[in-house]
């Protein structure tokens, strides 16, 4: 039995005065030229057909978005015919009627859409960071509402905007195909468990993102080192970290954050010597606040460069292992 199934989600374009909205249509593009072009999971090898829709009423039942006078967005359908296989879903619940089955087959089908779209997302803030967030989307099967598909948002355009100096390493804008294709012969990001140092890596660097807006803690900046250290194999050492970052990305230029000024930072945040705000409160006008988020996003935009252009460089290569042949003498 063939069943019809398509997801329909909101793309959010950024304030015009962030200057990334370009950027933001250059990566729906990009995923519009997916079309029919890749399957949407290992267990449904169907091609995933993608295209822009109307923004109307009609084509947002069950999307909630927030209007606002600046705020635009993109709607893009996803669209996939799958197989029901009755059965299948008999044999695994014999005991289970029609509809339970039919149920489950459901679920089935909006967790792997779901996944297929957050994974695009992902690739494409690799490919082109801080370019693509989604809002709350809908799933519908032959046409009948399903569920909900969360939002995939985070603070990484805050990494290109709002900046009075280049970051470094710059920040490249690399194919979306591409990418996907070298995350897609990674077992790790296919099955969802990274494993592998590249694996472990882009698991943290997932971490970053959340279905809402709002929530960043600086605890995250951790989740940014702890990834540099799975995908250079550095074990907590400071010192071959700042090496191996140097040997493959290139030495830093005078003033940028080094990777000692980074673990510092960290120290202090894990040991509990770091103070900071509360999350709850409206302290924006404290001294001591602005000085607390200008260290943080230093921290923040120095770990994160290196992290993305790491993934960068590596896609390019089309490697998915850093190997050194080095030696650190003991001091």
């Amino acid at each position: 039995m063939k069943k019809q199934c398509r997801a329909v989600i909101p793309f959010r374009l950024p304030f015009p005065r962030e200057g990334l909205t370009e950027l933001t249509r250059a990566s729906i593009r990009q995923i519009l030229s997916l079309s029919q072009k890749i399957s949407l999971s290992e267990t449904q090898k169907c091609p995933v057909a993608i295209k822009r829709l109307q923004y109307t009423d009609k084509s947002t039942e069950y999307i909630e978005i927030t209007r606002h006078p600046f705020r635009q967005f993109v709607l893009l359908e996803f669209s996939a015919v799958l197989d029901y296989e009755e059965e299948k879903y008999r044999k695994l619940m014999p005991a289970e009627s029609e509809e339970f089955r039919l149920g489950m087959f459901n679920c089935n089908a909006s967790f792997e859409f779901g996944e297929f779209i957050h994974k695009l997302v992902f690739c494409a803030n690799i490919a082109s960071p801080g370019s693509i967030h989604t809002e709350a989307g809908a799933m519908y099967i032959d046409e009948v509402f399903d569920r909900s598909i969360y939002g995939m948002k985070s603070s990484l355009e805050l990494l290109l905007c709002f900046r009075e100096y280049p970051v470094w390493p710059p920040i490249q804008r690399i194919s979306l195909r591409k990418t996907w294709n070298w995350l897609d012969t990674l077992e790790d990001f296919r099955n969802g468990f990274g494993s592998s140092s590249l694996g472990r890596a882009l698991a943290l660097f997932s971490h970053l993102f959340s279905s809402d807006y709002g929530t960043e803690s600086p605890m995250e900046d951790l989740y940014t080192i702890a990834a540099l250290e799975a995908i250079y194999q550095s074990n907590g050492s400071q010192r071959e970290l700042a090496t191996k970052c140097q040997l493959f990305l290139g030495s830093p230029p005078k003033g940028t954050a080094t990777i000692p000024d980074l673990y510092k930072i960290r120290s202090s945040l894990i040991h509990g010597g770091t103070s900071m705000p509360f999350w709850f409160s409206d302290n924006d006008a404290l001294p001591e606040v602005e000085r607390f988020r200008e260290k943080s996003m230093e921290f923040w935009d120095s770990s994160l460069a290196l992290l993305i252009s790491t993934f960068q460089k590596m896609c390019r290569k089309g490697i998915q292992d850093i190997e050194f042949e080095i030696k650190l003498k003991k001091v």
